[in-house]
């Protein structure tokens, strides 16, 4: 039996990592953790019935006294815990992270930001936790693509990897447009179902940078080996291509189940009871395009503040939670994500000491820096 927590268990991808579990055989849910979605908490831990769970401190009055309240950071800590899937939002995710790789623990990774923000220091702790059985395992379809892709290979004879983009929702509106843009058509994905943040981060290109350097950390590749393209269908994932001049492509229909129940039934692959399944007779093309960075300058932006490595890409990152819940709200335009990003290079003083505490300061940072210009 292989015990599992979820860390943002309400979320989308915690909701969806909970329906590939209730799929397989042989899994238990230990541990169940989220910020404020109380109701649907307590539903997950009457089915579920995990020994513990955790919440934002203001609701745990609200929980069924089925399970033990135990923070993100206890929940890592577990003795008996066999995998932990990281799905929360924000850095939220950095410390539980850390703590469970370090105890030599199995972690399914499908938080972008605190991944990036971690990088370095993750790269150490994974390498000194090898041994123990520390284990970073990509959630992201994008990476699951690359990580099924290298089963059999060697990183050797890898030439370069090809993540894909599909563009968001905005991928047809004029440059010049960009600026009337409502919440509402931006929250519009074509192709996936995902939360509202990622939705937009997915409109800016923000995601897909992010996701480029999470493949620097994650394969241990440069970024002059990582491209990435535009790829409308969402139906190949990332492409991994060879020094022979072959590539191996993942394909599939955009369904994060796929990627969830990969990883967590690793290295074996199980039948799916859901209907994601691809008719490849139904398929019209594949069509790909390059990146046009005057339409998505975020893109280039974050690339280039994650090459520094000097605390300006941790301060964008809280910069950006804090500008796309805004937009989300109405509280700015959709330009002024991009606007008040790009103010960030001439603004934020870097610290020349790479520690975690300067890390995490330069996130508050940008946090701030966002509220103090909407």
């Amino acid at each position: 039996m292989k015990n599992i927590a979820i860390i943002g268990s309400t979320g989308s991808i915690g909701t969806q990592a909970l329906e590939v579990i209730n799929s397989l055989k042989n899994v238990n849910v230990i541990a169940l953790s989220a910020n404020n979605n109380h109701v649907l908490l307590n539903e997950q831990i009457e089915k579920f019935r995990p020994d513990y769970f955790g919440i934002n401190n203001k609701h745990i009055k609200k929980i069924k006294n089925i399970s033990k309240f135990l923070t993100n950071e206890d929940i890592a800590l577990i003795d008996d815990l066999d995998f932990i899937i990281i799905a929360s939002t924000g850095i939220t995710g950095l410390q539980p992270m850390i703590l469970a790789l370090e105890k030599g623990k199995k972690v399914g990774i499908a938080n972008k930001e605190s991944l990036v923000i971690g990088g370095p220091f993750i790269k150490k702790i994974l390498t000194d936790n090898q041994k123990i059985g520390a284990e970073l395992i990509p959630i992201d379809s994008e990476h699951s693509a690359i990580w099924q892709c290298m089963v059999g290979e060697n990183w050797q004879q890898v030439e370069s990897i090809t993540i894909t983009a599909s563009g968001g929702s905005l991928i047809d509106v004029p440059t010049n447009q960009m600026s009337n843009i409502t919440p509402e058509v931006a929250l519009k994905h074509p192709n996936w179902s995902m939360g509202n943040k990622i939705t937009i981060d997915s409109a800016t290109l923000f995601n897909k940078a992010l996701e480029v350097i999470e493949a620097n950390i994650l394969f241990d590749l440069p970024f002059e080996k990582i491209n990435a393209i535009i790829h409308r269908e969402s139906i190949i994932h990332s492409i991994v291509n060879y020094i022979d001049g072959s590539s191996k492509a993942q394909m599939g229909l955009p369904d994060m189940h796929v990627p969830i129940q990969y990883a967590l039934t690793y290295p074996n692959r199980t039948m799916s009871p859901l209907n994601n399944k691809t008719s490849w007779l139904k398929l019209k093309k594949l069509s790909i395009e390059e990146i046009d960075h005057k339409q998505f300058p975020i893109f280039k932006l974050i690339i280039n503040a994650a090459k520094k490595i000097d605390g300006t890409l941790p301060a964008m990152i809280g910069a950006d939670e804090i500008l796309v819940n805004s937009f989300i709200k109405g509280n700015c335009s959709f330009n002024s994500i991009y606007e008040i990003l790009k103010k960030i290079e001439d603004k934020f003083q870097p610290s020349n000491q790479l520690i975690l505490d300067n890390v995490l300061n330069a996130y508050k940072w940008g946090e701030e820096f966002a509220m103090s210009n909407i």
